[in-house]
């Protein structure tokens, strides 16, 4: 008896949840999901989903249902040549993926394992110069990625990572005066 009362209860937990999600914005929808999620305990990716018998099929109406990304497909997708560049891509999934907006610097880091990288050895460094490309905003537990850092990723990095150190500055500085020189003309 018990097994026949189940599949009732849950067609009507999945009404009660259309009913009250309905109305909202979708990304307000994926929040609070996510949010229940969280304080169930259960694992939003588990790899499988339950089956619910619905009898009518105007009892539940159909929704547009997309798998999430994972942050793995989001690398690859982006392609990250640097850490630096991978955190600012952290941050994206993190708002886009999970509507989840706000963070600290802590909660970056757990992504690394996620996505199957090795640690970072120098996060913090890495960290400090995601904030000084402008692509987040550090304010502790109240970070955020910046509408540049948002735009950057959505662009995607093509593999490379951005020049850096003295050498990077004096090829630059030499290429730009190499092109400042007028150049001669021999008769």
């Amino acid at each position: 008896m018990a097994q026949a009362k189940t599949p009732d209860l849950s067609i009507a937990a999945v009404q009660t949840i259309f009913q009250a999600l309905g109305p909202l914005p979708p990304e307000t929808q994926q929040r609070v999901l996510n949010a229940v999620v969280t304080l169930l305990g259960i694992s939003p990716t588990s790899g499988r989903s339950p089956s619910i018998h619905v009898p009518h099929a105007d009892a539940v109406p159909s929704a547009d249902v997309s798998r999430p990304m994972s942050v793995v497909e989001l690398l690859k997708e982006k392609n990250p040549g640097s850490n630096t560049q991978r955190i600012a891509t952290f941050a994206y999934y993190r708002e886009k993926v999970e509507g989840l907006p706000r963070f600290s610097r802590v909660d970056l880091k757990v992504y690394f394992p996620r996505a199957k990288l090795p640690p970072d050895a120098n996060y913090d460094r890495d960290f400090d110069q995601t904030v000084r490309h402008g692509w987040i905003h550090e304010d502790g537990d109240d970070s955020y990625l910046t509408t540049k850092g948002l735009e950057t990723v959505e662009a995607g990095f093509g593999g490379k990572a951005l020049p850096r150190g003295a050498a990077a500055l004096g090829r630059a500085r030499r290429r730009k005066t190499k092109r400042a020189r007028p150049t001669e003309k021999t008769s």
